[in-house]
């Protein structure tokens, strides 16, 4: 994947960093968002979810007060405690 492989949106709150790899459309990669701490420490990958649609990354990333707003291609949102990972919340939107 050397080189196809970029950051789409990257979020900073309250000293984690949580980062959505943008994934080409050829490649499958469904747990594309992380979060490391200020100095560099992988602090948690996002955990596989089931999906409707077998190649569905996530596409979005927004802060949501002190939690992070994730949008995948399936078109479900879940909010996660950017510290931990953890699906706080969930939505199917489509």
């Amino acid at each position: 994947w050397e080189g196809e492989t970029e950051t789409f949106r990257a979020r900073e709150i309250e000293g984690t960093l949580v980062i959505c790899l943008k994934i080409p459309m050829r490649r499958k990669f469904n747990e594309n968002v992380f979060a490391i701490d200020r100095e560099g420490t992988l602090l948690w990958q996002v955990e596989p979810k089931p999906r409707h649609v077998a190649n569905s990354p996530y596409v979005g990333l927004t802060r949501q007060g002190r939690r992070v707003r994730l949008h995948n291609f399936d078109g479900m949102i879940y909010d996660v405690d950017p510290k931990t990972g953890a699906v706080v919340w969930q939505l199917l939107a489509k």
